[in-house]
């Protein structure tokens, strides 16, 4: 059977090449200030590093792929709102 990735494994892995991305174009002005900016990204990558265990946890634990990407999109979700309201 193929494995499909789940909800919460896709939005954790643009999260990272997101973080990736935006940390190579924007190097320099993250480093000013004492490197908070780069503190900030560290921080991004590890909220999505934990979805991703989070995620293989679910797998692990959760055998229905339907209820497991529900739980997943709610995470997401979630998160989404928290960051734009924190924004």
């Amino acid at each position: 059977m193929k494995r499909v990735p789940s909800v919460l494994t896709v939005a954790a892995s643009l999260m990272l090449i997101g973080c990736t991305l935006y940390a190579i174009a924007n190097y320099e002005e993250l480093a000013k200030a004492g490197g908070w900016g780069i503190v900030g990204i560290g921080g991004l990558v590890a909220l999505a590093v934990s979805a991703l265990v989070l995620d293989l946890f679910m797998g692990l634990f959760i055998k229905n792929r339907r209820i497991q990407n529900i739980i997943g999109a709610v995470i997401v979700l979630t998160l989404a709102i928290l960051f734009f309201i924190g924004s």
